[in-house]
């Protein structure tokens, strides 16, 4: 039986129950046992959904218990579901993270079984089951490192976690690699920082690793922390001759309310020296 590549298993695997209207799910083994499986590529971060110990068989209508089963809701909205491992091999909880490459499951030959393998099934956000060929199988690909610098090569369109377009990355700029995001429409999406901009862009022959510093997205230079110190020493300089004409200001309008204060002093001097006049007049009288 020939064998292909899978993810899963980070190695070649051989298929032997397909996905069809009677069985929506993917069989697969590799002719050993207690397999370890890791989350697959293509469907980016995930969290445990559910870990549980039986389950029904829509082939058999029958429940089966003793049997490891682990479903993984994916944050693109798909979930995937497997089947038949053995409960003390429990690899996740309900609520972990789970990243690309991270063990997950181990195979088993509990339940509706007659041989160690992976039955796996793979569901749309709808929660409807779909192949999971297109998910699962020949999907190896190298995990560009977190921390990585890529360069544009040609200019790109980059766009938001939903991929709506946000803007274009020029040619010749310069980004780091935050994270890997996930796989949608034929491409690995990275999560990816410019100076002056984070976005997400497809791994494709548009960009490159490089060792340059990052640059803002149009392939500027940033400003860096002494040219944006200097910047701010300058704005506050500024702001201080303000401060310091606004205070030559007040100082002068204070000489004149201080040559008011003593005008008004020497007029009130002179009215009580002229009612003390007065009033002897009127004596005299």
């Amino acid at each position: 039986m020939a064998e292909i590549y899978s993810s899963l298993y980070k190695g070649n695997v051989h298929i032997t129950q397909k996905f069809s209207s009677s069985h929506k799910a993917l069989d697969m083994g590799n002719y050993k046992t207690r397999n370890a499986i890791y989350s697959p590529n293509k469907l980016g971060n995930g969290t445990v959904q559910s870990v549980t110990t039986s389950y029904k068989s829509p082939a058999t209508g029958l429940t089966y218990q003793n049997t490891l089963v682990v479903w993984i809701k994916y944050d693109n909205g798909m979930r995937t579901g497997m089947y038949h491992g053995q409960v003390n091999d429990k690899v996740v909880n309900t609520g972990d993270r789970v990243v690309p490459g991270q063990q997950i499951y181990r195979t088993g030959n509990t339940g509706n079984s007659k041989g160690d393998h992976l039955h796996i099934n793979v569901q749309d956000s709808s929660n409807v089951n779909v192949d999971p060929v297109k998910w699962v199988i020949d999907d190896k690909f190298i995990l560009i490192p977190n921390g990585t610098r890529l360069e544009i090569t040609s200019n790109m369109n980059v766009r938001s976690a939903n991929f709506n377009i946000i803007g274009g990355a020029s040619k010749g700029s310069v980004c780091e690699v935050v994270s890997y995001y996930k796989y949608n429409s034929n491409y690995y999406w990275y999560k990816v920082k410019f100076a002056n901009k984070d976005c997400y862009i497809a791994d494709t022959t548009l960009n490159k690793v490089s060792t340059a510093p990052v640059t803002n997205i149009d392939g500027s230079k940033p400003i860096g922390e002494i040219d944006t110190l200097y910047r701010k020493i300058a704005e506050l300089e500024l702001i201080i001759e303000a401060q310091d004409r606004e205070i030559d200001i007040l100082n002068k309008q204070r000489v004149e309310w201080e040559k008011e204060r003593e005008e008004l002093l020497r007029i009130k001097e002179q009215v009580k020296t002229f009612s003390i006049s007065l009033g002897e007049l009127q004596k005299v009288k």
